[in-house]
């Protein structure tokens, strides 16, 4: 079981799509570059993730301590026991994987909004 935990897709994805709208409504030169650069690298990252078979969800690890009876003796024993729930956001394995594609566009976009910039920089010259 290959899973990413949401937070960390969660921030990936506010990140690319932040980075991604700040630059197309924020031309100041070569930061949008920088900026478009990371939200490229993002979306790449993510999509491979996902294309790749790795799922996204919460893990949830709870500790729980109880006092049970000993029968023969009638004395208390401490036990602990731990419950792990996983919350399932994107399956893993190919059931997710056309989640990979949609940001694998993003940063295609991303890469296409670039090239624009860099040819009116060119044509302005």
């Amino acid at each position: 079981m290959a899973y990413i935990e949401t937070g960390v897709f969660i921030f990936m994805v506010l990140f690319s799509f932040g980075f991604m709208v700040w630059a197309v409504f924020r031309s100041s030169g070569m930061f949008t570059n920088i900026l478009r650069l990371v939200s490229i690298t993002m979306f790449f990252g993510l999509a491979l993730f996902i294309t790749s078979g790795v799922g996204v969800a919460a893990t949830h690890i709870e500790t729980v301590q109880e006092n049970l009876i000993n029968p023969l003796t009638g004395t208390l024993v401490p036990t602990t026991s731990t419950i792990n729930t996983t919350d399932v956001f994107i399956p893993e394995g190919s059931d997710g994987a056309w989640m990979g594609y949609v940001f694998l566009a993003f940063a295609f976009i991303n890469m296409a909004l670039m090239v624009q910039d860099q040819w009116k920089l060119g044509w302005n010259k």
